[in-house]
């Protein structure tokens, strides 16, 4: 394999494709193209540069000689992972080795010891044989068998290990055999490789250089580039100069036009004005004098309608009168009238008719005259058509001039009608409804005209059509198929070509007058009829025949069409169409026609009722604007169409496009789309009516000064009408006369004070131009505007001065202008400019606030004070001024002291501050006095206070305790005296003690009480009692600093918040949480008992963002015992840095001595204050474990358990050794302390040890007192002992029957282990059958009958176990309940498996428990019977002889037959005089199996001989069926038969028949007899 890599190494090529060549000529390459483009020549450095690189690298390359391919460098590496390979297999080998050899040496010596141990524990079993010691000797053998099974087991395990060091030896002895072949190659790749890594050097460094050449290259395009840019851009800037002075020349040289052009525009808006204004005028004109007419037709009207009414009058009077005439005649009154009627109806009717006839035949008469003129016209155009015309004459010209006749013009003429026709066919689409038709559709009527000749319009005519086979009726096919024939070659024949003068006629044979039949605006449900009039325009005679009409119009469409048989050129005839739609849709279809020329067809069309709608204009353009004016205009929408709809105008979205001109330096930052000032405005949205339109209107009401173009829409809810668009645009200028600050903002001012600022106004124009300003009326007295008139020069500015004196009177002259709540005043001021419709506005702002200041109340009372103290009350002080103000308290008394800042400050806008009033009585007295407190504006406000001095009965010898640092769960103590120094009370000699000027106190003994706060951690003793007049009572005061349960509480709501945090949360969020709260988190290690709920509150409120509906633990459900209170409280003594606290401790004083504790009647006037300071440290010992409480709770042991529990404490103090001394525990041993106590150094930790061993069921408490240099440590030492108790579930009287097994199978069966004890139980299950003493012991040829002494029964011939536990060791918890599943696996049949199962608590026996079970052969068993073998197996093999005598000799034949017994007992009743009746149950199942698959059923059935039949035996269950694991009871019973000898003894035979997977015969061999009961 070497001698092959060399080899290949050393026969690659020169030409290889990475070489240190190709780097080179690569980098050549790419110098010659940089040379070439003069943008990246270098000048002065690139020649020298390039020499320099040239030379480097050819020295490179001459030292170099050796080149590296891809492929050659593969293989180096390669070879290189072998020969490592080489050696980590050579070192694994060797280190295999001295393990197996280390293994071997602990093997011998383990062998020793044992030899040495077996030799001594064969001394001792000699002693106890001698010693005749029978308990001590079955120990000590057991004892030498196991050693001698361990030095067996160890012996084996050392041959082995030899095994495997002589295996590893060789395998090493290999590896360095192949190591040593590749020596000479490894020197090989040595060298290789460090010519490959200087190569790569070498190669690198040329890169590097090509790196730095495009460096320079690039260094130096980007400076040239920079040169050409500023070059550039100066010529751009004077490019750009040019362009501007051009605009400028241009501007002044367009500004005359402009001008121009602005007179002529202003000339053409006064003109239209004017003829607007006449125009108006005329229609005012108009609309007055028909506001006249029609007042006087009114009257007319009223006149002739009174005529009417006076007519009918009278000839309802002559009716009446003409009636009662003929009544008084004796006639039919009501017949005559009658008949009177009808004839003056009748006589009418006539005359209408005469009327019409005349009508009519005048209009025929007009039409007759009218077709005569044509007919006469067309004759003269054409006279070859007029009768009697001749050829003979001259017949070529007579023929060749007609034809150059219809060439040149009749042909022209011929075709206008036509044309004409098609022009006017959009005139004629109208609508023709039936009710309407005859009277007022005129074309209708013109198109009924006469015909010339009567004889084609005769009735009695025939039809002309080619009528169809099926009208006919054939005797034979053939006669049909020769009609058939002749028909169609007679259609054939119809369609001929015409030709007249030598011309063929082509196109169109007859027009249609209209060319289209077009049913416009239909509604379903009505008639309509239109009448089409067909003219011959060919040059000869033709015919017309309707063929068809397109199919869907069928049912709508009906033809109502005579054939007119042959007509000559130009005759007409009529087609009548009718239509009746009944569905609303667009309908298209034609009528064919035939003529002799051929085929031509009308088109129908028939459209339903639509809308067109339509605007008349395009773009609103409203011209030029100032701003603040409105101009409107309109546009109308119509409706060309039969159907109404519903519209909207409305602007389009996001096309609105607003550029907005600056205009003289204005700046405009931004300009909102809807400031445009196009707006809509009526008739924006609407129904239009068909045939209708409507006008709407277009606001534009410029505010500021733009061009505007504002795109609108028209839009429909019908999908099928497209949206009108439109533009409207507009431009508005600005106003000449302008303000620089449209809102005056003179920000929070109070009432009663006078503020100035100035108005500045500019004037753009060019004329100067007269100014008015104007203020509310209302509003005069508090803001004035200085001059009220002014004139503003031509673009100039003008600067008015504004004062403003708000009042208190301001809220009710402004109203609506001033806000109370906010103290908001905006007053709009306007600016009335001469020659300008729109005033210039603007608006003045301020705030407007007081200047009180308020005290929380009026007047203070301090109560009744000691002389010994001072009593401080603390008063809110608010400032109601929007502004600050300062404020101070003068001329104050010096009992009184005003803090903080000796009563002087500066309070903040609408800010309470609190000021705290001290007062110190001298005396005892009565005190009444006023503070004056003075604003910065020089206000005073006045506060009333009094107090009362108190001289108690007692006193304190020091009212203020000041206690040493103490550590925190450390003591320490102090002292004073209370003194009662009143023996007298004489006033004038000395002071008394009294309330005020109240009684003197009584001169005798006086107690005292004192009341502290549990949570302080502070005690006094005593707290009550009595001192005597002139006496002193010694008082004894402690500390002990400890952290609260309320703080601990809250510490560990605050960790688990941050843990659910810390949960949810991304660290990231953790990361900034605890950079905000790192502050926070130091104060609050500050003051860990004291600000811990707050910080809680913090952090629950800002950190702590729970995702979810979670449910967070709260403070009443943090117990004491929980893991939670024990970790917040270690965390807090782990981070208490210290604290100083302050108490004030009252002291209740009464006269006279106490007589029950708590009951003492004081006066809360002469209560003494007792001022405790505190300050605590962090602890000089630190217990780390234990969750860092000093509380170790061993919690539950079992008796006997020997529990141990480090606790590691540590020195927190950076310099401070600490020097600990334990106190003595119980001498009773429950405790101890396993190890010395050492020096603790700084910063060091160290570890106590302590057991706890139980000796009865109680519970254990002692304390551990660490003494640490004058302070103390204590450790709460606690445990529980308990006896340990668990019950077996599903085991009866400590015995499992796993049931019939049949061979080979694994069953299951489950019970329950329930520890009913406080305690974690561990367990373990041992099967005796393991056991190699007792297998030793009793052997496996034979049992006893005692079980329990025997331990095991029949095993598995196998040797496997044939009852198997799991799990068989473990832990039961508290109250739980552990399944254990024991397995039932026979291999041979058998009745005796069992087996013991020791069950071990805490290594020690607690129960046995006995399991059995059965294997069978087969699926089916039989069992209940009597036994009739031994309770053990043999290994002999028994012969059983059967009876010759029995019935059925050819059973035995048959190895399925078994024999079983059954006995039966009866005896005999002496009060019936009969015997009892005696029942056996046998037991008939199936086995249980573990296999769905092989589970399976069966069946049994009994058979009972005569002879056992006539002995009495009997059973009810001949037969019956099992299913699978079932078990069924079939009962046996014996009647004893009558005359039975008692003393005789019957037999019986049952054969039982059991069917599985196998048939069983089983032979019930039944014993019965009578005995006699005990």
């Amino acid at each position: 394999m070497a001698d092959t890599m060399q080899s290949e190494f050393e026969s690659q090529s020169d030409n290889e494709e990475y070489s240190i060549d190709s780097e080179y000529n690569e980098l050549a390459n790419i110098d010659e193209n940089l040379s070439e483009n003069e943008d990246f020549y270098i000048e002065g450095n690139s020649d020298t540069e390039e020499e320099d690189f040239t030379d480097t690298f050819s020295d490179v390359n001459a030292s170099n000689d050796q080149t590296f391919s891809q492929k050659k460098i593969v293989e180096l590496i390669a070879l290189k992972n072998n020969l490592k390979d080489i050696d980590n297999r050579v070192m694994e080998c060797n280190l295999a080795l001295n393990k197996s050899r280390e293994e071997v040496l602990k093997c011998q010596e383990n062998i020793v010891r044992l030899r040495g141990l077996l030799s001594s524990t064969e001394s001792q079993l000699q002693a106890a044989i001698q010693e005749n010691h029978v308990t001590n000797t079955v120990r000590i053998r057991q004892a030498c068998e196991k050693l001698e099974i361990e030095i067996t087991a160890e012996k084996s395990l050392e041959d082995k290990l030899i095994e495997n060091i002589s295996v590893k030896e060789i395998e090493l002895t290999q590896l360095e055999l192949e190591q040593s072949k590749f020596m000479f190659v490894r020197e090989e790749v040595a060298l290789l490789s460090k010519r490959y890594d200087r190569v790569k050097r070498e190669a690198a460094r040329i890169r590097l250089r090509k790196e730095h050449l495009f460096a320079n290259h690039f260094e130096s395009r980007e400076k040239r580039q920079a040169v050409r840019n500023e070059n550039l851009q100066r010529e751009k800037q004077r490019i750009h100069q040019e362009r501007i002075d051009n605009a400028k020349d241009s501007h002044l040289k367009a500004r005359i036009f402009f001008k121009k052009t602005l007179r002529d525009i202003k000339e053409k808006q006064r003109h239209l004005e004017n003829e607007e204004r006449e125009n108006f005028q005329k229609r005012m004109n108009t609309v007055l004098d028909m506001k006249i007419n029609v007042s006087k037709n009114k009257e007319n009207l009223k006149v002739q309608q009174a005529r009417n009414l006076a007519r009918l009058a009278q000839c309802k009077a002559e009716r009446e009168a003409e009636q009662q005439r003929l009544e008084e005649a004796g006639k039919n009154a009501a017949a005559i009238m009658l008949q009177k009627k009808r004839l003056a109806e009748f006589e009418k009717e006539k005359q209408n008719r005469i009327k019409v006839s005349k009508k009519n035949e005048v209009e025929i008469f007009k039409k007759i005259l009218k077709e005569e003129r044509s007919m006469e016209q067309r004759f003269k155009n054409q006279p070859w058509l007029k009768d009697g015309y001749s050829f003979t004459s001259s017949p070529k010209k007579t023929i060749i001039n007609p034809i150059e006749h219809s060439i040149d013009k009749p042909v022209e003429e011929t075709a206008m009608p036509y044309n004409r026709g098609t022009s006017s066919m959009s005139s004629i689409n109208t609508n023709f409804a039936e009710d309407n038709i005859l009277e007022n559709d005129s074309e209708v009527e013109d198109e009924l005209i006469v015909p010339e000749f009567k004889g084609l319009w005769d009735t009695s005519s025939k039809d002309l059509a080619v009528d169809t086979v099926e009208k006919y009726s054939f005797k034979t096919k053939y006669e049909k198929e020769m009609f058939e024939k002749q028909l169609n070659t007679l259609q054939n024949n119809i369609v001929q070509k015409q030709i007249a003068a030598g011309k063929e006629f082509k196109g169109r044979p007859f027009m249609s007058k209209p060319e289209i039949i077009h049913f416009k605006d239909f509604s379903v449900g009505k008639t309509y009829r239109r009448n089409v009039t067909l003219t011959n325009v060919s040059y000869s005679i033709n015919y017309c025949r309707l063929i068809s009409l397109s199919d869907h119009l069928k049912d709508f469409i009906t033809l109502e069409f005579t054939s007119p048989g042959q007509m000559s050129a130009g005759m007409t005839c009529d087609l009548l169409v009718t239509f009746t739609p009944k569905i609303n849709e667009n309908l298209n279809g034609k009528i064919d026609f035939l003529s002799k020329i051929g085929p031509f067809d009308i088109p129908i069309k028939c459209t339903i009722k639509k809308c067109d709608m339509s605007i008349n204009v395009a773009v609103i353009d409203f011209g030029t604007q100032v701003i603040g004016e409105t101009l409107s205009k309109c546009f109308i929408l119509e409706n060309k169409g039969a159907l109404g709809t519903n519209y909207e105008c409305r602007k389009k979205v996001n096309d609105i496009k607003n550029n907005a001109d600056i205009i003289e330096n204005e700046n405009v930052e931004a300009i909102d789309p809807d400031i445009d000032g196009i707006s809509l405005g009526l008739n924006q949205s609407g129904f239009i009516e068909p045939f209708s339109h409507k006008k709407i209107e277009l606001v534009y009401q410029p505010s500021i000064p733009c061009t505007s173009s504002v795109e609108f829409e028209i839009c429909f809810p019908n999908d099928d009408l497209e949206h009108i668009e439109f533009r409207a645009i507009a431009q508005s200028i600005d106003v000449p006369v302008w303000v620089e600050r449209k809102t005056v903002d003179l920000k929070i001012c109070m009432y009663n004070r006078l503020y100035q600022d100035s108005i500045v106004v500019f004037n753009r124009a060019k004329t100067a131009l007269g100014l008015r300003f104007e203020v509310n009326t209302n509003l005069r007295n508090h803001i004035e505007l200085l001059p009220k008139t002014a004139y503003i020069q031509a673009q100039s500015s003008f600067q008015a001065q504004l004062k403003f004196l708000p009042q208190s009177n301001l809220i009710d002259d402004a109203g609506d202008l001033f806000d109370e709540k906010t103290g908001l005043l905006e007053v709009p001021c306007v600016i009335k400019v001469a020659e300008q419709v729109t005033p210039v506005t603007f608006s003045v702002m301020a705030i407007v606030t007081t200047s009180d200041l308020k005290f929380e109340i009026e007047n203070v009372n301090f109560g009744c004070a000691s002389i010994y103290e001072n009593v401080i009350f603390p008063i809110k002080l608010k400032n109601l001024s929007l502004l600050p103000q300062q404020y101070g308290f003068v001329k104050i008394p010096e009992f009184i002291d005003v803090q903080p800042n000796d009563g002087f400050g500066t309070i903040l806008p609408l800010e309470t501050i609190i000021v705290d009033l001290i007062f110190m009585p001298k005396k005892a007295k009565k005190y009444e006095f006023t503070l004056v407190c003075k604003s910065g504006i020089n206000r005073d406000f006045p506060l009333y206070c009094k107090g009362v001095g108190v001289l108690p009965p007692l006193e304190l010898s020091d009212n203020i305790i000041n206690f040493p640092a103490t550590a925190l769960e450390d003591i320490s103590y102090g002292k004073f005296y209370l003194v009662n120094s009143h023996v007298s009370k004489n006033e004038f000699t000395h002071p008394v003690p009294r309330i005020g000027t109240g009684e003197i106190a009584p001169v005798g003994p006086t107690s005292f009480e004192f009341c502290v706060d549990p949570r302080s951690c502070i005690n006094i003793w005593p707290a009550v009692g009595t001192v005597m007049p002139g006496e002193k009572k010694l008082i004894s005061i402690s500390y002990s600093p400890i952290i609260s349960n309320d703080a601990i509480k809250e510490e560990a709501l605050r960790i688990s918040l941050l843990k659910f945090n810390s949960d949810n949360e991304s660290e990231k969020y953790l990361k900034e949480v605890s950079k905000s709260t790192e502050e926070d988190k130091k104060k609050r290690l500050k003051k860990a008992s004291v600000s811990v709920k707050d910080d809680v509150n913090n952090i629950a409120s800002s950190e702590i963002v729970p995702n979810g509906a979670v449910e967070l633990p709260s403070i009443e459900d943090i117990c004491e015992d929980s893991e939670e209170f024990k970790t917040a409280k270690a965390n807090l003594i782990k981070n208490f840095t210290g604290e100083f606290s302050s108490y004030s401790i009252p002291c209740y004083i009464a006269s006279g001595k106490l007589t029950n504790p708590g009951e003492l009647k004081y006066s809360i006037y002469n209560t003494l204050f007792l001022d405790v300071h505190t300050p605590s440290t962090p602890p000089k010992l630190i217990i780390i474990s234990n969750n860092g409480s000093s509380h170790i709770n061993f919690e539950k042991v079992a008796i006997g358990q020997k529990i141990r529990k480090n606790i590691i404490v540590h020195n927190p103090s950076p310099e401070l050794t600490l020097f600990p001394k334990a106190s003595p525990l119980d001498s009773c041993g429950i405790f101890e302390l396993r190890n010395a106590l050492r020096p603790i150094a700084p910063n060091a930790m160290h570890t106590l040890i302590v057991s706890f061993t139980p000796l009865f069921p109680k519970t254990y408490r002692d304390i551990l007192t660490l003494d640490l240099d004058g302070s103390s440590f204590h450790l709460i030492l606690e445990g529980i002992c308990i006896e340990p108790k668990v019950t077996l579930i599903d085991v009866v009287n400590d015995e499992i029957d796993c049931g019939y097994v049949q061979v080979g199978d694994n069953i299951q069966t489950v019970f329950k282990i329930k520890n009913e004890s406080e305690l974690a139980v561990p367990f373990a299950i041992t099967p005796s059958s393991l056991d190699y003493v007792n297998r030793s012991n009793n052997g496996t040829d034979g049992m006893s009958k005692n079980l329990f002494s025997s331990n095991v029964g029949t095993q598995n011939q196998s040797g496997l176990v044939v009852f198997d536990c799991s799990p068989q060791n473990g832990t039961i918890s508290p109250f739980q309940t552990v399944d254990v599943t024991v397995s039932f696996n026979p291999d041979h049949e058998s009745f005796h498996f069992q087996d013991i199962f020791e069950l071990a608590l805490f290594n020690q026996t607690y129960k046995r428990i006995l399991t059995k079970g059965i294997g069978c052969k087969h699926s089916i068993f039989l069992d209940k019977c009597d036994v009739l073998k031994p309770s053990y197996e043999s290994l002999v093999i028994q012969c059983i002889e059967k009876d010759d005598k029995d019935e059925d000799a050819n059973v035995g034949k048959n190895p399925n037959v078994q024999s079983v017994l059954l006995t039966f007992e009866s005896t005999y009743d002496s009060q019936k005089d009969m015997y009892r009746l005696c029942t056996r149950e046998v037991v008939v199942g199936t086995v249980r199996s573990s296999q769905f698959a092989q589970k399976k059923s069966g069946e049994y059935s009994v058979e009972i001989t005569q002879t056992a039949a006539q002995q009495g035996f009997s059973t009810d269950q001949l037969k019956g069926s099992l299913e699978p694991g079932s078990v069924k009871t079939v009962p046996i019973t014996w009647t004893p038969p009558i005359g039975h000898d008692p003393n005789a003894l019957l037999d019986g035979l049952i054969k039982m028949t059991l069917r599985g997977d196998s048939t069983c015969v089983y032979e019930i061999m039944c014993k019965a007899l009578v005995v006699t009961p005990e």
